[in-house]
């Protein structure tokens, strides 16, 4: 069956906290809550900003941080749960847009972090989809920021910098982690060891090997009583010596 396929066996991934892409993962995952913190410094007035805009991020930061160091091994699914925080972070955040924007946001952010939940609960079966659904916003944003830091009539100021940066090094994170992500082998695709092949004798070869056996048998036993024949003394030639004695007196 193609890796890219739906199946009702589910598939099994896990991440080596050892493995380079993790490590650039928790890097990033790590600027991404220290600097939505930063850029949002002095913005706790108003409740609602600061529990969608600066507590919900960085939660979200850090539970990814927690699957990423302790739980990638066995329970690298529970992974969706900041997905689905930042999501809701990102559908809140796009409130402010303008109406298409909005809708295209809300739509992105809602299919790619079902389709992530997918992935990592085995449910679709390869990561590699994942890949593109990430690399694309890292490069947009790396574009769009290039563009506002080069807009000198409505410069882009540094807290709304420091924001934007975070949310790229949040995209960047999920990016490396995918790129870390393996499938465990199901039980039916291990390889079990070789075994040679029993030995099958034909019949008729199974009848001369008999036959063989017999003869030598017999031979044996003539080769046997030939030998006793010739160490035993008959016993009617001492009648004869004792004849041919009298005789000569």
């Amino acid at each position: 069956m193609n890796e890219n396929t739906l199946s009702n066996e589910r598939a099994k991934f896990y991440i080596e906290k050892e493995s380079v892409f993790v490590r650039i993962a928790v890097v990033f995952t790590i600027l991404a809550a220290v600097l939505r913190f930063i850029g949002c410094w002095g913005l706790w007035g108003d409740a609602f900003f600061a529990t969608t805009q600066i507590v919900l991020p960085i939660i979200s930061n850090l539970l990814f941080l927690l699957c990423l160091l302790f739980l990638g091994k066995k329970f690298f699914c529970l992974s969706s749960i900041p997905v689905l925080l930042g999501a809701v972070f990102c559908i809140v955040r796009a409130v402010d847009y303008v109406w298409w924007r909005m809708l295209i946001d809300i739509i992105l952010c809602l299919m790619g972090s079902v389709f992530y939940t997918t992935v990592v609960f085995g449910v679709f079966k390869s990561k590699w989809p994942l890949v593109p659904m990430f690399a694309v916003p890292v490069i947009y944003r790396i574009i769009a920021g290039a563009a506002l830091l080069k807009d000198t009539v409505n410069p882009i100021s540094l807290v709304e910098g420091l924001q934007e940066i975070s949310i790229l090094c949040a995209y960047i994170a999920l990016l490396f982690a995918s790129l870390a992500m393996k499938k465990k082998k199901a039980k039916d695709e291990v390889k079990l060891p070789k075994m040679k092949a029993p030995k099958i004798i034909k019949p008729e070869k199974a009848g001369d090997e008999a036959a063989a056996g017999k003869a030598e048998n017999e031979q044996k036993a003539a080769e046997t009583a030939a030998e006793n024949k010739e160490n035993k003394t008959p016993e009617n030639e001492k009648p004869a010596e004792s004849e041919v004695t009298e005789t000569g007196e």
